[in-house]
């Protein structure tokens, strides 16, 4: 059985951008150990992981191709 993904605050985005979105605390542990001046997160997705980033880095770059994402 799947376990359901806990954010603080709600994702939005299509079902299979919500299923591959990463997890709140395994994302906010990933921005602490990739701490910098610059990232950038490319097939970024919908973005949650690039929130935790943020407020890691100083500057961040989100890219992706998938308009709907």
């Amino acid at each position: 059985m799947a376990r359901k993904k806990q954010f603080e605050k709600p994702l939005h985005g299509d079902k299979e951008s919500l299923r591959f979105a990463t997890p709140e605390p395994i994302a906010r542990y990933r921005a602490q150990r990739l701490k910098c001046k610059t990232l950038a997160d490319i097939s970024c997705g919908i973005g949650g992981q690039t929130v935790f980033f943020a407020q890691q880095c100083e500057f961040v770059y989100a890219v992706e191709i998938d308009p709907k994402k």
